[in-house]
């Protein structure tokens, strides 16, 4: 017996199904593990920065505080942690690997984070407001996206919205961090 031929891309859709879930997989845990061990050297390059190999630019903005019409307080502090990247082609240090962003508006708090792998692609993106956001990139494109811990669907209109706003702080914040080198 002879499979009609959209039968076929089903079965075959089925068969990789797995095989894709298992490279996402591998790919998240890839950044989880990329995201401790970045966290990793820069509390050590905290702890003693005359011995690290990362440095940090911080960019704050209202430092002093001052009230902002119609929001009362308000600061954000940008924090930029690089380090050397192919030093044969490059000596100076200027391989962007996170990005942390601390607003205080009124009375809440917000946070992000941007992590970028060894070629300076975004791979993960945490945002904590009133709900906390995760975002998982590989070459560009989203692969997890999740609020608190439920899995959402990118390819709804709201998220894909949500999805290219995240990308587009990532590019305009890398921007401020080459142009404070």
């Amino acid at each position: 017996m002879k499979l009609p031929e959209s039968a076929l891309y089903v079965l075959l859709f089925l068969r990789a199904l797995p095989i894709l879930a298992q490279n996402e997989i591998k790919q998240i845990e890839s950044i989880r593990s990329l995201y401790q061990d970045t966290n990793a050297k820069i509390a050590q390059m905290q702890k003693d920065p005359s011995v690290a190999s990362i440095y940090s630019i911080e960019l704050t903005v209202n430092h002093g505080e001052a009230q902002y019409p119609a929001i009362g307080t308000f600061k954000e502090v940008t924090r930029f942690y690089y380090t050397f990247g192919d030093r044969e082609k490059n000596p100076y240090p200027d391989r962007l690997l996170k990005i942390e962003v601390t607003t205080t508006r009124a009375a809440r708090l917000e946070s992000a984070e941007f992590l970028f792998d060894a070629n300076g692609e975004l791979v993960f993106c945490f945002e904590k407001h009133e709900t906390e956001m995760r975002y998982y990139f590989a070459r560009g494109k989203i692969i997890r996206m999740q609020r608190e811990s439920t899995r959402l669907n990118p390819a709804d209109a709201s998220e894909s919205k949500s999805i290219q706003s995240v990308q587009a702080r990532a590019r305009r914040l890398v921007e401020i961090f080459k142009r404070a080198l």
